[in-house]
């Protein structure tokens, strides 16, 4: 598996957003590179509410979170792939089937197999694993007489291979996100996933989730 963050914006709108909402935005100290100490403090305790307990007659207003949006391009298996759609504020695009499987199987080797699927490290299961991906590599790269068409082909996939996704998701989405998918709870594959996101973001965005993330 492996992530890469290829754009977040600027942590100064989630600042504006509070102090427009607050009518305090003469007193912004933030600029479009960096948060400033003020707003920064204005966001943990009036947004995050840092050290306090939960008042549901004054619940956080964590709406202005959905300003800052990260987009992320991420390996991962199908098996995930069903998981990151349960996330639902956000937007996933997909590697497809329909149209780049044939690509991605074109020149399978003995040398690269093992790249296509997530193994688990049990034998039996990866092995079982390597056998299919060699089947559908198989139909994929028949003549084209014999060719079975990608539509019927992907539905021997299975769940360990590996898909590429785009996935663009905002700052109030994604504190959900790392406090269910850094959880010792979460599926290994996802809880590893989770963590190379939380070491891809800025230094200066990570206070926004450091109350969601959990001990590695």
């Amino acid at each position: 598996m492996s992530v890469e963050l290829i754009y977040n914006s600027p942590i100064y709108l989630v600042a504006r957003a509070v102090r427009l909402c607050t009518g305090t935005i003469g007193k912004m100290d933030s600029t479009m590179e960096s948060i400033g100490l003020k707003d920064k403090k204005v966001i943990e305790e009036r947004i995050l509410q840092r050290g306090k307990d939960f008042d549901p007659l004054n619940p956080p207003h964590e709406s202005v979170l959905e300003h800052a949006v990260y987009t992320f391009d991420m390996d991962m298996s199908r098996a995930v792939l069903q998981q990151l759609a349960r996330h639902r504020i956000a937007s996933p695009s997909v590697e497809s089937t329909r149209w780049a499987l044939k690509r991605v199987l074109k020149n399978v080797s003995e040398d690269n197999v093992d790249s296509l699927f997530v193994h688990t490290g049990d034998t039996e299961v990866d092995a079982s694993v390597k056998a299919q991906v060699w089947k559908v590599a198989k139909w994929s790269n028949a003549p084209k007489g014999e060719r079975k068409p990608n539509d019927i082909i992907k539905y021997a996939i299975p769940d360990a291979f590996i898909t590429k996704v785009q996935w663009t998701v905002n700052a109030r989405s994604i504190r959900n996100w790392f406090a269910l998918r850094t959880s010792n709870h979460a599926l290994w594959e996802i809880r590893d996933i989770a963590y190379q996101m939380v070491d891809m973001l800025p230094e200066d965005h990570k206070f926004l989730f450091s109350d969601r993330i959990h001990e590695r």
